[in-house]
């Protein structure tokens, strides 16, 4: 099985290869909070470094608590990268290339 940061790229790849679909949703089943945080952040870091579109990422705002937190205190990409907290996600990360109005 891939590891996080493995399906990070991957995603990253993703984002840069195909505008569809939007958002680009990643189900997180089984994975912790910390985990989710991690991965959103390898996936805002792969994409900076691939030149990847990434406007923004939503996340419910009980599975992705350690991530709104730490987007607080270090946000992604120096704060190029909004961190959304969405009701009725779920266990669903979702990746936005292009800014949501």
């Amino acid at each position: 099985m891939a590891r996080l940061d493995e399906l990070a790229e991957a995603i990253a790849r993703t984002l840069r290869l195909s505008p569809l679909p939007e958002p680009l949703p990643v189900e997180m089943r089984g994975h912790t909070p910390a985990e989710v945080a991690f991965f959103a952040r390898a996936v805002a870091d792969a994409c900076d470094r691939l030149t990847a579109p990434l406007s923004s990422i939503a996340v419910s705002p009980d599975f992705g608590v350690k991530l709104l937190h730490s987007a607080g205190v270090d946000p992604l990409n120096g704060g190029a990268v909004q961190i959304r907290s969405t009701q009725g996600l779920g266990q669903c990360v979702e990746f936005y290339r292009f800014p949501v109005d």
